[in-house]
C-alpha cells in the first residue's frame, strides 16, 4: 500500500483537455463513421454547448443527463457539461425507457442533452430537454471561447448508475480528482501514450468509458467511436480495428473469446475487466501476437479501477488464474475479515478499498452509503473511508491480488454487474407471480 504518486491534483478533467488543445490544436481527436474532429474543433463545439448550458443555470454540482446515440456529439456533450461546471449523467440510449426515466428523476437532472429521435417517446417531467443538434447549429451566436473556472477538483464530475439490490439502480458520485488520478495512474500501463490511436467500445453508462474517453483525450490521442451495431458484429469489429490502425482498446472477455487475433498487427494493448479472464484467453491474445494483455479490476464506486495485472506480449509464464494485480497509484487495498482485521497472505476475505478514487457515495441512498462506505481504521486522515467491495479475494505471495468470488448475490454477465435481488424484485412486481 505504499502507492503515493504525484498527479495533477489542482486540475479538473476539462482543464487538462484544454491544455492539450492549446499544445496541439490540429491533432486528430475524434472519429465516427469517417467524420473527424481535431482537438481545436472538438473544444470549440464543446465550448458552444457549455455556454448554452451556463445560460440555463448549469454550474457546480448541477446534474445534466446525456441521452444520445453513439456519436461525436456524445463526447462533445460530456466535455460541455464539465466545462460549464456540471456533473454529467451518462444514459445508454438502448436502456429501457423505465430505467431512463428513473435515472432522470433520481439524478435531479436540471436538463437532458439528447437528439430529436430519442426525445419523442420520453416523458421528462421537470427535466429540460436540449436538442444538441439545435444548440450546435452554426447559425447560433454562442461563444466558442473557453469558459472561466467553474468547478474544482473536489467537485463531482459524473454519476454512473449501477444495478441495485433493492430493484432500483443506484448512482455512484465521482469527483474530478478521482478521475484525473485514474487516468494518470493507468495511462502508461494501458498504453495511452501521446498520439496513440484508441477506441471507444464500452457503453457510456459503463465506467470503462471513463478510461476510454479521457485516457485518449487527455493524452493527445485519437479516439475512434465504435458504432453500436459493430460492437456485436465480430468480423466487422476485427476489420475496423485493423483498417483504422487501433493500437489500444478495451474489450470485455466475452468479446475477446470470440474475436480472432489474426491480422491485427498494430494492436499493441488490450485491457479488459468486468468479468474473469482465463489463462487460455490470455494465452490466445499474447502468444505470437505482440499484444500486451492488461486485466483491470475495480467497481464503479472507486472510479473504474483500483488494481491491474499486466501480462507482456510473449510472456510464457503459466498462470493457474489471472490475478487482479497490485494497487493503482494513490489507492490502498485491504483484505479483511468481518471484524476488519487484516488477514495474512493466502487467506481470503472481503476486499476493502481506500484512496483518492473512492466515490462520495450513492446519490439519494444515505442508508446504503453508510453500509458500504465505512470509516477507515488504518488512516489518521479525518473523514477517510473504506469502500466494501463485496468481493472475496486473497493476496498471493508475489503481492498480487486474486479473485475468489462474491460474498453476496451479485453476479457478472457479459461484463455487466447484476444484483440478483433486482431481478427478484422485478419478478415479484408481476401480477402472475405469487
Amino acid at each position: 500500500n505504499n502507492t503515493e504518486k504525484r498527479y495533477p491534483i489542482d486540475l479538473c478533467l476539462h482543464q487538462i483537455f484544454e491544455k492539450n488543445v492549446a499544445e496541439k490544436p490540429n491533432a486528430p481527436a475524434l472519429n465516427f463513421k469517417g467524420n473527424q474532429l481535431n482537438y481545436f474543433e472538438l473544444n470549440e463545439r464543446a465550448n458552444q454547448l457549455a455556454h448554452a448550458l451556463r445560460n440555463r443555470g448549469v454550474g457546480p454540482e448541477s446534474s445534466v443527463a446525456v441521452y444520445l446515440s453513439r456519436s461525436l456529439e456524445s463526447i462533445i456533450a460530456i466535455f460541455a457539461i464539465l466545462k460549464a461546471g456540471g456533473v454529467y449523467v451518462p444514459i445508454d440510449h438502448e436502456n429501457p425507457k423505465e430505467r431512463v426515466s428513473f435515472i432522470l428523476a433520481d439524478s435531479n437532472a436540471v436538463c437532458v442533452i439528447s437528439q430529436a429521435d430519442l426525445l419523442i417517446d420520453l416523458v421528462f417531467n421537470a427535466v429540460l430537454p436540449i436538442d444538441i443538434h439545435v444548440e450546435l447549429d452554426p447559425s447560433n451566436s454562442l461563444s466558442t471561447e473557453n469558459l472561466g473556472k467553474s468547478a474544482g477538483p473536489e467537485n463531482s464530475a459524473y454519476i454512473i448508475y449501477t444495478s441495485g439490490s433493492t430493484g432500483k439502480p443506484k448512482g455512484a458520485i465521482l469527483q474530478h480528482r478521482a478521475a484525473v488520478n485514474q487516468i494518470f495512474s493507468v495511462r502508461k500501463a494501458l498504453g495511452y501514450i501521446d498520439y496513440s490511436v484508441t477506441a471507444h467500445y464500452a457503453s457510456v453508462g459503463f465506467d470503462a468509458s471513463i478510461i476510454e474517453i479521457f485516457g485518449a483525450l487527455l493524452n493527445h490521442s485519437l479516439l475512434h467511436i465504435i458504432e453500436s451495431d459493430m460492437k456485436i458484429n465480430i468480423p466487422e469489429l476485427a476489420s475496423y480495428i485493423r483498417n483504422k490502425h487501433i493500437q489500444v482498446m478495451f474489450l470485455p472477455p466475452a468479446v475477446l473469446s470470440v474475436l480472432e487475433n489474426k491480422d491485427l498487427p498494430e494492436l499493441k494493448v488490450i485491457y479488459t475487466g468486468g468479468d474473469k479472464s482465463t489463462p487460455d484467453l490470455v494465452k490466445k491474445w499474447i502468444k505470437g501476437t505482440g499484444i500486451t494483455y492488461v486485466n483491470v479490476y475495480g467497481p464503479t464506486e472507486i472510479c473504474v479501477s483500483c488494481s491491474y495485472f499486466r501480462i507482456e506480449a510473449g510472456d510464457d509464464s503459466h498462470y493457474a488464474t489471472i490475478p487482479l494485480g497490485t494497487a493503482n497509484d494513490n489507492y490502498k487495498l485491504y483484505v479483511l475479515d468481518k471484524h476488519l482485521n487484516v488477514l495474512p497472505v493466502g487467506c481470503s476475505g472481503e476486499l476493502h478499498v481506500a484512496g483518492v478514487g473512492v466515490s462520495l457515495g450513492y446519490l439519494n441512498r444515505p442508508d446504503m452509503t453508510v453500509e458500504k462506505y465505512i470509516p477507515n481504521p488504518f488512516s489518521t486522515i479525518s473523514g477517510d473511508r473504506l469502500y466494501k467491495t463485496g468481493d472475496l479475494v486473497r493476496f498471493n505471495r508475489d503481492g498480487n491480488l486474486e479473485f475468489i468470488g462474491r460474498i453476496d448475490h451479485q453476479v457478472k454477465f457479459r461484463g455487466f454487474r447484476i444484483e440478483l435481488n433486482e431481478i427478484e424484485a422485478a419478478l415479484l412486481n408481476r401480477q402472475q407471480v405469487r
